[in-house]
Parts: structure tokens; sequence; C-alpha cells
């Protein structure tokens, strides 16, 4: 609906203009440049099930007891550790003497092995990955920069750690970054979503216009 809207108000001239969650952004840049960090440009993107199966094998493998630690709580864990931009090395040096992230970062390592070796990504690989591409390729990183002039953010009390990155990332050369958002509003916490990035965007942003739709 929103591309049809903006098809409405500019004609032609909205096909040149992005439009989506951060995630399907990400699999629209990861399509044209993903072979650069190995994985094939036609990946499977795995839902929660295939995630699961994945998972559940590496544990077996590992003779880990489902009992003690099961599969929903690695995958928990290893999501949780995703939404930080963490590797499994980063994930095991973090978890300190916590036997239960530490076995989880174990089966974090096989079951990245496995995704690349099946040319598949889980979600939490989408955003994780193109900040890894804008990282390691910065040439790529300043054609999206020098592409996009405006960046807007809704539902902005909602975004996680690396959400809030992206869209600095993406927005770092124009300094055009306008985000829409109400701070009693947030709901997504559960998942890694930080309200302070709204409640500190003037802060961080010394400059920033602040219009208040009372």
């Amino acid at each position: 609906e929103f591309k049809e809207r903006l098809q409405t108000l500019l004609g032609e001239r909205a096909r040149d203009i992005w439009a989506g969650t951060f995630h399907s952004v990400c699999v629209r840049i990861l399509r044209r440049h993903i072979e650069l960090l190995g994985y094939p440009s036609n990946f499977t993107i795995y839902d929660t099930d295939d995630v699961k199966k994945v998972v559940t094998a590496v544990m077996k493998r590992r003779h880990m007891d489902e009992k003690v630690l099961s599969p929903k709580a690695v995958i928990g864990l290893i999501s949780r550790y995703k939404e930080r931009s963490c590797s499994p090395e980063e994930m095991m040096l973090d978890a300190g003497k916590d036997t239960r992230i530490l076995k989880a970062a174990e089966v974090y390592t096989e079951y990245q092995q496995e995704l690349k070796q099946s040319g598949a990504l889980d979600f939490d690989d989408l955003i994780m990955l193109t900040e890894k591409l804008f990282t390691e390729y910065p040439a790529v990183l300043e054609q999206y920069r020098n592409q996009f002039d405006y960046v807007l953010v809704d539902e902005f009390q909602d975004i996680d750690k690396d959400q809030y990155s992206l869209a600095e990332i993406l927005s770092g050369y124009h300094q055009n970054l306008f985000v829409v958002g109400d701070p009693d509003q947030t709901i997504y916490t559960w998942r890694g979503a930080d309200v302070k990035f709204i409640l500190e965007f003037d802060s961080r942003h010394p400059g920033a216009k602040t219009v208040y739709l009372n």
C-alpha cells in the first residue's frame, strides 16, 4: 500500500524509491552483492521450522541433552547474539562461565557453517550480513550512501541496535535521516527493540528538528 501511495503522489519517479522493511531492503542488497561474502546470490531464507531442524541436528551430533538445553533455548540465544552482530567467537568470549551460552555458542559455530554450505540465511542473518558486507566492502556501502539522498524510518520506537546502526550507516553521507515514532507505543522490547534510540535521537543528532504530532 505504501508503494501504491508513492506511485499516486510521484508517478514514474516512485520507481526509484526503495520502500520496505529493514529485512526486505537487506535482501535486495544481499541478492546483488552477497557473493562477495561467499554465499550464492540465489540464497534461501530459512523459516523457523528450517532453523529448528538444523539446530536440532547439530545438537544431536554434539550429543547435547535437549532436556538440559532445548533447541528452542539455543535458537533464542543465537538470535539474541546475532541481533547484536556477534560472531560465534564473540558469543563464546561473552559467555564467561555461563555453560548454557557456551554450549549455544558451540552450536552457533556449526549451525552457521551448515547454513553457508547450504546457501541459506536465517532471518537474523539478513541485517547482520548486510552490515558485514558494508564493513568489509566500503565501495558497496559508498554506492548505497550515494543512492539514498533521504532515509525515512517509520515506527522508530521499535527498532533494535542493528536496525539503528543500518539507518545511521545508510544516511551517513547526506545526513538526511527522518524518523517517525511514539515512545509510548513501543511493543517489541521482547525481541531486542530499544526505545532509547528515539528518546536520544536529538542528542545523537545535534540540530535535528523535532515535530510533535499532539
